[in-house]
């Protein structure tokens, strides 16, 4: 099992690691293979220049690594990529490998990312998509989180063999929410910094109703987001935790090929929670949304304001969110089922 990122990114977690007692079990060892924890940029000249030498030097030894362990193997399931940047010399060992292949994806990360759109050409080469196009093109079987994206690997690689799984928790780690008769309502977003962009389209929506004592906001990041409201640093411990302590999240986004491609992860730890959500409909949001009814779709600003202040102002609403998404998230999220999927790719 390789991932392109270490075990504190949720797709590590919740698209492999999760799955290797289950896997272990059907197929015997299963090794994982992830690279070190991040370097972490600083804002100087100095900074970047170490930033970037330590990443190509972990890159080098993942390279390396890699060459010399995959041939020990009988199959190999790739989580994502290989490693989170660089070119594709480092995924060499896995396309060269005479095994059957499993590639997952919960992102389109072959097709350009909204965030790099105004990147500069090196910046793009550095996380562009040159990784996974290798990997995509190798693959004998790819697990898509989402139909949005098993349609986008089909047009991308006509006649690839593709199984939708979503990115799902265990509800069962999860607490659930107490939804009580208050003013105001705690709303909050969770989710990774590079994502926070996506609050922009509606950042005065929640300034108006934080103003006027609608909604508390919280971000819940590793850090602040410019627009209104309060933070709350994202920690691994408090994961699953941290849902019921709030009324209702929210999750928007444009609409984009890379946006629709995405796996609903945080709307299902929502509902997990017993938490109700209020969403744009891109891609399978609005789909968890119509099959859970845990929630509501929005796509305006305008829209996103009627929705946030009916939630607030109605708690048995709120209340009938939590207790049918909770009962989704516990007939849907089967880690053992995923995962028996998962091996019968591998056997292959």
């Amino acid at each position: 099992m390789i991932c392109e990122s270490d075990a504190m990114v949720a797709s590590t977690r919740y698209r492999a690691l999760q799955f290797v007692p289950d896997l272990s079990e059907k197929l015997g060892a299963v090794d994982t293979f992830l690279p070190a924890p991040p370097t972490l940029r600083g804002p100087g000249r100095p900074d970047k220049a170490r930033f970037f030498a330590e990443h190509a030097l972990a890159y080098a030894r993942r390279t390396r690594e890699l060459s010399r362990a995959v041939t020990s193997y009988q199959s190999l399931f790739v989580q994502r990529g290989v490693y989170p940047l660089g070119p594709d010399l480092v995924t060499r060992p896995i396309v060269s490998f005479d095994g059957p292949v499993v590639l997952d994806i919960d992102d389109a990360v072959f097709v350009p990312r909204p965030a790099m759109a105004n990147k500069g050409r090196v910046a793009n080469w550095l996380y562009g998509s040159h990784q996974a196009t290798a990997l995509l093109a190798r693959a004998d079987h790819v697990v898509a989180g989402s139909d949005e994206l098993a349609e986008l690997v089909a047009a991308e690689r006509p006649g690839a063999h593709v199984i939708v799984l979503p990115t799902i928790p265990d509800p069962h780690r999860y607490p659930v929410a107490t939804h009580a008769e208050r003013s105001p309502v705690r709303v909050a977003w969770i989710g990774n910094a590079g994502n926070q962009t996506y609050l922009d389209a509606i950042a005065d929506v929640l300034r108006r109703l934080t103003d006027d004592g609608t909604i508390t906001f919280e971000v819940v990041s590793s850090s602040p987001w410019k627009g209104p409201g309060s933070f709350r640093r994202w920690t691994l411990a408090e994961e699953a935790s941290a849902f019921a302590d709030y009324d209702l999240t929210i999750m928007p986004l444009p609409d984009t090929p890379y946006t629709r491609a995405k796996a609903g992860f945080k709307l299902l730890q929502s509902l997990a929670a017993g938490v109700g959500v209020i969403a744009s409909p891109v891609g399978v949001n609005a789909s968890l949304l119509e099959r859970s009814g845990a929630g509501i779709a929005a796509t305006t600003p305008g829209e996103w304001e009627d929705a946030l202040r009916r939630a607030a102002g109605d708690v048995s609403l709120r209340r009938r969110f939590g207790a049918q998404g909770r009962a989704f998230a516990l007939e849907t999220c089967d880690i053992a089922r995923h995962a028996a999927r998962i091996a019968e790719l591998l056997e292959r």
